[in-house]
């Protein structure tokens, strides 16, 4: 687990110094350590299992994992949340599907970067939704975070390359 232990790390730098608060960097930590707990798994079975397996496998994970705070803050769901519930798992579905086929045909090096384009797409969508735009700290933040992540397609590519010849 070398990488939690930098994901900690960093976390508690940022905490030390003030940037962002204890909960926050629990919360963050949690979320990172918790979406490769999904990832991995994802990538590993992808060539292995059938897309509609691995989809049934992630269902059933993540319906037990949200199901383990339901007694402490269950309300009966009206009609209107059951359709947002529908369509929120639809589109997971369909998103989790894409990941399962781009897993299946490429090295995990190689979308990576893909990966980054959530930052402007949640951006965008904050701004249009919420009318807020990030701070000049998390722009810098994503830069040296995609700007690492294409450094590491680069090398891997140029390794690649001088592997072939």
């Amino acid at each position: 687990m070398p990488l939690s232990r930098t994901n900690l790390g960093v976390l508690y730098l940022l905490t030390a110094i003030g940037l962002i608060s204890l909960i926050d960097t629990t919360c963050k930590f949690f979320t990172d350590e918790l979406h490769a707990v999904f990832q991995i798994p994802t990538r590993r079975i992808a060539g292995v299992e059938r897309h509609q397996t691995t989809l049934l496998y992630t269902s059933i994970a993540g319906t037990i994992w949200a199901s383990v705070p339901a007694p402490f803050f269950w309300t009966p769901p009206t009609a209107r949340h059951w359709l947002v519930f529908l369509v929120i798992g639809a589109m997971g579905a369909g998103a989790h599907f894409c990941v399962i086929q781009a897993f299946r045909n490429a090295q995990a090096s190689l979308l990576a970067p893909f990966n980054y384009s959530k930052l402007i797409w949640v951006t965008i969508l904050g701004h249009l939704v919420f009318d807020d735009l990030p701070g000049l700290d998390t722009v810098i933040g994503s830069t040296v975070i995609a700007a690492a992540g294409l450094y590491v397609l680069y090398r891997e590519g140029r390794s690649a390359g001088e592997v072939r010849e």
